[in-house]
């Protein structure tokens, strides 16, 4: 059981996070452990595992905004990047929006979306100029969004 449990998910395989998850599907704190194991799986660009931890992630009573809010972003940029359906990833950023205004990720991807899926260089340059009016907190990623914004003014087309 996960009751009492200390233990940091990234000591355990793929396997046993699921065996856990499986059983204590009702446990208030199982949605942590089904983020880390949706983590695992997205950043190994195996979204068909990812998908369905997500999915009960942004579903659940339990989790928490961010949670929810993290797992539609994952779900909507997996709609865009895995199956190009780009209205469906567009509806999901804009839920994770609603759960977490202030966080600048889903709203720096609908501006991806938009410019590299749609070829909409104007809404991708709003997009991110709104980006930019938040705390996006990394050097890195404010230069990142900066540039690409310079290139959506420019009309530059995406590079990916």
């Amino acid at each position: 059981g996960v009751a009492g449990m200390a233990a940091d998910p990234g000591e355990f395989s793929n396997e046993t996070l699921a065996a856990v998850i499986a059983a204590n599907t009702d446990h208030p704190q199982i949605d942590g452990m089904r983020m880390a194991l949706a983590e695992r799986y997205f950043e190994e660009g195996d979204y068909q595992s990812a998908f369905p931890y997500y999915l009960e992630v942004a579903s659940s009573d339990l989790a928490s905004p961010t949670q929810a809010a993290t797992a539609l972003t994952r779900l909507g940029w997996m709609a865009y990047d895995g199956n190009g359906e780009i209205e469906t990833a567009l509806d999901l950023l804009a839920q994770a929006q609603i759960l977490t205004p202030e966080d600048p990720f889903p709203l720096y991807l609908e501006g991806i979306i938009n410019w590299c899926g749609q070829d909409r260089p104007d809404a991708a340059a709003t997009a991110f100029r709104q980006v930019l009016e938040r705390a996006v907190g990394d050097d890195a990623i404010r230069a990142e969004v900066e540039a690409d914004l310079a290139a959506t003014e420019a009309g530059e087309r995406c590079p990916g």
